[in-house]
């Protein structure tokens, strides 16, 4: 999974049209890691700011 597509995702959570019922907040911590490991991403903080305010959004639900 790439940044981008997390975004795409977010966008078609928020119009409800999520209709695979895709899990988000399962994919962003493991993409927070890969930009954090990552010392050539440029406006590296930008990305990390927004997966932040996304995993906000979409807050881990625990296992039944």
């Amino acid at each position: 999974m790439n940044y981008y597509s997390i975004l795409i995702l977010d966008r078609i959570d928020a119009a409800k049209r999520n209709s695979n019922g895709l899990d988000i907040a399962a994919l962003i911590p493991t993409m927070l890691q890969e930009v954090q490991a990552s010392s050539s991403i440029a406006g590296k903080e930008q990305y990390l700011e927004r997966l932040q305010a996304l995993r906000e959004k979409y807050p881990d639900t625990p296992s039944p």
